[in-house]
């Protein structure tokens, strides 16, 4: 597994889910977010079981098993501040070479937690942003790099789960990524039954170049910004996150 970032994902982790704190209380948590259904009180009651069931996996060689608990108001709130600082006390109190589960049956230490627990907050953040106002979620950026990692994980971590039920167009489509610095660039080809990663010499059917920030945005299906293109009509349809 590759890591673009070379910072602190705990501290990644932190500052987006103390700005997420704060967006809930300014939104109110019956403020609607972008997810179908959902209120800004189960985004955080949401983000409060993932944090608990990252906790349960450190130190562990099986899946925890738990039921997802559902809060509102001050209740959720709380749950939210408490699951998140455990996770990072133990975290941060954790040895590299402990055994932590995850479902992806490689990597399965303490540093692909906090890959992805800071990604999973980071994404959401947006949604919470959109739920105050849709450009917002559009104008905020991330550091560049925590911006590529978080593409490279989606291809290292989600790919292969989202490929198990894929329906995508009968004939294959194949998307291009590229930063508007040229320090990056990927592809994805998307088709009937399947979604993965093309090598870097694929021709594309359709292009993107922005910054790091908008094609983080892009592959997470968070992308509210440069209106819409062919590649981010096809994306949006068959690519759910």
């Amino acid at each position: 597994m590759a890591y673009k970032f070379h910072g602190s994902y705990i501290e990644e982790f932190k500052n987006v889910s103390d700005a997420l704190y704060d967006l809930a209380i300014e939104s109110g948590l019956d403020a609607d977010v972008p997810l179908e259904g959902w209120t800004m009180s189960h985004l955080i009651s949401h983000l409060a079981n993932v944090y608990h069931r990252m906790s349960l996996r450190i130190g562990t060689t099986e899946p925890p098993q738990f039921p997802d608990q559902q809060h509102t108001g001050a209740e959720a709130v709380t749950r939210f501040i408490n699951t998140r600082d455990t996770l990072i006390e133990r975290l941060s109190s954790t040895d590299s070479t402990t055994h932590c589960w995850n479902w992806t049956g490689a990597n399965q230490n303490k540093h692909w937690i906090e890959r992805r627990i800071a990604h999973e907050t980071a994404i959401h953040l947006l949604d919470a942003l959109a739920s105050i106002d849709i450009s917002r979620a559009a104008e905020y950026t991330f550091d560049d790099a925590f911006a590529i990692d978080g593409i490279e994980e989606f291809r290292e971590t989600f790919l292969a789960r989202l490929e198990q039920d894929f329906k995508g167009p009968e004939e294959d489509v194949t998307i291009r990524l590229t930063a508007d610095d040229s320090s990056f660039s990927e592809a994805f080809t998307i088709g009937r039954s399947h979604i993965h990663h093309s090598p870097h010499h694929t021709q594309a059917d359709f292009e993107y170049t922005s910054s790091p920030s908008n094609l983080y945005k892009f592959v997470w299906n968070r992308w509210r910004s440069d209106g819409e293109n062919e590649a981010s009509k096809l994306w949006k349809t068959y690519v759910t996150v």
